[in-house]
């Protein structure tokens, strides 16, 4: 494995966050809705916050 190589767990990881970034406009508009998914989108965007994503 080379130094720049990630481990396949992190780049699963990496390529799920991304993947959330592309949706962040879907997530951002079940979050603000009262419907019963509402807190799992704020916990999808509150993540890729933490993660250093702008959203």
């Amino acid at each position: 494995m080379s130094t720049l190589e990630l481990p396949d767990h992190e780049q699963k990881r990496e390529a799920n966050l991304d993947r959330l970034y592309e949706l962040r406009e879907e997530l951002k508009i079940v979050a603000e809705s009262d419907i019963d998914y509402a807190q799992y989108a704020q916990n999808a965007l509150e993540t890729l916050r933490q993660e250093g994503y702008d959203v």
